[in-house]
């Protein structure tokens, strides 16, 4: 199996161009949700 050419190494993303990579397609689905995938955590509204 050959390595494709478009490989992207991790450590070239650093921290947060990976939690970008691994998120960008992530869709809020519950209206209690405020606000989505970030470095630490996401935020609820549960009242």
């Amino acid at each position: 199996m050959e390595m494709s050419e478009s490989r992207t190494e991790i450590s070239s993303l650093g921290e947060f161009g990976l939690i970008e990579h691994l998120t960008r397609n992530i869709e809020l689905q519950n209206v209690s949700s405020v606000l989505g995938v970030g470095d630490d955590a996401a935020v609820i509204d549960h009242f």
